[in-house]
Parts: C-alpha cells; structure tokens; sequence
C-alpha cells in the first residue's frame, strides 16, 4: 500500500501503528488527513514520537529557532515511520516510549547509531531498521528497496 502511494506521488507523512488496520484478511493503511503529495509543504501537524527528524528540525524553526529551511514532503518521511513502526514490532514498545521528546533531541543533536544494538537478532533485520531509521533523509531507505509492491 505505501509502495502504491509512493509510486502515485503521495506520502502518508503520520505512518504509526495506530494508522494501519485489518479489515478481515487485508491490511490497510487508514487517517489520510496530513497526506501530502511529494514536493509539498511539509503537515503543521503529526505524531510527534513518529515524526521524522527532518519534520522535527522544521518545525522547531517555526518557532523562531534555528531549524532546516525549507522542508519539502518525500518518501523518506514514510520510510521512517515504517522503520518506527517495525522496531515496535520487534521489540513490543515504540522506540522513543520512555523519553517523549526523543525525536527532538534526536534531530536538534543527531546520534550516530541510537538504534540499540540487538534489538533483532537477525543482522539483515537490523540493517532494515538502521536503514529505515537514517538521520539523514538522503542516507535513509527507498521505499522500493524495503516494501514489494
């Protein structure tokens, strides 16, 4: 489904656990309100322990702070809370659930390697989240490279 949008030029930009749903023997994708299409203003508002890092730096400088520029919506944003979404899968809590404002310090200070070693114990699974999860939107996965269509 997110491969689907992606290819159409849409971006979910609120991907969380709560978003995706089953409906008998299909999953899908649900809330759409903060959908944007690739190369628009970044939404005013998302969940903020999903937010990606780059959505955090703008809107912290919408506040007057010093903050990214000019933040355009891209796959990278969905990347990146599909790579929140797995590490809750893998461990059973969301990855920033003990420390609320850690998508902010994480974007305002950045941390090599702040995913927990052994969070998986399959190395290719921990390469998907590393990947996923890339502080970098640049350095961060293609959603082709980790969802078949």
């Amino acid at each position: 489904m997110i491969s689907y949008f992606h290819q159409n030029m849409v971006v979910h930009c609120d991907l969380k656990p709560q978003n995706v749903m089953r409906f008998g023997r299909k999953w899908k994708l649900i809330d759409f309100n903060n959908a944007r299409k690739i190369g628009d203003t970044l939404p005013e508002s998302v969940t903020p322990c999903y937010a990606s890092p780059e959505w955090v730096k703008f809107c912290y400088k919408s506040t007057g702070a010093k903050g990214e520029e000019d933040v355009k919506v891209n796959e990278a944003i969905d990347v990146w809370g599909l790579g929140l979404i797995l590490f809750e899968v893998f461990r059973g809590y969301p990855l920033f659930e003990t420390m609320p404002d850690g998508p902010l310090i994480l974007a305002l200070n950045g941390a090599k390697d702040f995913i927990p070693m052994g969070v998986v114990d399959d190395v290719q699974a921990q390469h998907l989240l590393t990947d996923c999860l890339a502080l970098d939107p640049a350095e961060r996965a293609k959603t082709s490279d980790v969802l078949v269509s």
